[in-house]
């Protein structure tokens, strides 16, 4: 208590943090406007209707990176991090859209750690993170049921993916399970801003989410003459990524990724698209998401009305 209490006092609160933005996209502006037509226009589904968008307004929430420094004060910390992660994902996807372009081992890289990104920033994640937290605590409570380091460790990668060391596990045998319990139940409570566990902690998840994505086989195609791909507000699985997936970069590319054939050697392609990986893209991105958007308002509604027939 009083080493918090001291760090606290300690905290220069002549100098105010920056915070000045409210609105904050999950979905950034220059990966929306890769989806509109010749003429700059932008169509998106609202609340059952296609009307005219603006990349201002849409995939966008109140206060989602909101962060506060370790007195309670808010800034714009994490939106402005992000910021810098959007303009180089934004020159690498410009690069990377023409047809006859060849991404270099590097480029791959590159995306594959914008993709972990994306994922760890959206809201659905965010908001899972305190919750898995907290089950996860809830789990540590179970460290006496276990003979040693190893066994609790299999239970954990089982349980939730995570692991721990040597210290933490001795650390955990010096407890009680009633005083974690309690700690799981505190985490719980926790506001989502609280600076000793802000939701936007799970941007941590960007590093594993990325390597995982690096591991599987990837292929960028591109889009047949006469179709589009759309982008929905939930671009990319919440969870699961290692089972396979499709994510458009705009509205003539869209990556594939799936299982690595050789674990060793995962794949690195582009191609064209077929009728069938075209389907396979814009039916993932209706259904993951509340919104969506594409070039023309036929598009929208050819994909959403295919959707609601299967």
């Amino acid at each position: 208590m009083y080493e918090s209490w001291e760090a606290t006092i300690a905290i220069d609160f002549s100098k105010h943090p920056k915070f000045e933005k409210q609105n904050q996209h999950y979905v950034p502006r220059f990966w929306q406007k890769h989806f509109r037509d010749p003429n700059g226009h932008l169509f998106k589904t609202e609340r059952g209707h296609y009307v005219q968008a603006s990349v201002a307004d849409t995939m966008t929430s109140d206060w989602t990176y909101l962060d506060f420094d370790e007195g309670w004060r808010p800034t714009d910390g994490v939106e402005n991090q992000l910021s810098q992660w959007e303009g180089h994902a934004s020159k690498l996807i410009k690069r990377s859209l023409p047809t006859n372009t060849v991404l270099n081992d590097s480029d791959w890289d590159s995306l594959c750690a914008w993709l972990g990104i994306s994922t760890s920033r959206h809201p659905n994640v965010l908001k899972r993170h305190r919750l898995l937290t907290s089950a996860f605590t809830l789990e540590l409570a179970t460290a006496h049921d276990y003979q040693d380091l190893n066994a609790f460790n299999n239970h954990l990668q089982q349980k939730s993916g995570a692991r721990i060391d040597e210290e933490e596990f001795r650390y955990l045998l010096t407890l009680t399970q009633e005083a974690i319990l309690a700690t799981a139940e505190h985490v719980e409570a926790m506001s989502p801003y609280d600076p000793l566990m802000p939701q936007t902690d799970a941007l941590l998840a960007r590093f594993p989410v990325a390597q995982t994505i690096r591991k599987m086989d990837l292929r960028l195609i591109d889009i047949p003459s006469g179709s589009d791909f759309v982008l929905g507000s939930n671009p990319l699985p919440n969870k699961d990524l290692s089972h396979g997936f499709s994510v458009p970069l705009s509205k003539d590319v869209a990556l594939l990724c799936t299982p690595p054939k050789n674990a060793d050697a995962p794949a690195r392609l582009r191609s064209s698209a077929t009728p069938q990986e075209v389907q396979q893209v814009n039916l993932e991105q209706i259904a993951r998401s509340e919104e969506a958007i594409a070039s023309s308002m036929a598009t929208l509604k050819y994909w959403v009305e295919k959707f609601d027939s299967l």
